[in-house]
């Protein structure tokens, strides 16, 4: 089963694909701004070696929100 996560960015984006095959799998796509983190950050902490993100561009409302989790 593929789940697909939506969090609100305002004028940006940010999705979350997650899957199971022999273990979960997430990717992250674009990070929306600063503000968006607080939506993804609880599913994140728990990212792994399976997991990973991909940004469109790097348009603020693209990547604001990886700044504040890293």
């Amino acid at each position: 089963m593929l789940k697909l996560d939506l969090f609100q960015a305002g004028k940006g984006d940010s999705f979350m694909l997650t899957w199971t095959e022999s273990n979960t799998h997430r990717l992250l796509i674009d990070c929306g701004n600063q503000g968006t983190y607080r939506f993804f950050k609880s599913k994140v902490k728990e990212f792994s070696y399976a997991d990973a993100v991909i940004i469109t561009h790097v348009d603020y409302d693209h990547i604001g929100g990886l700044f504040k989790w890293s």
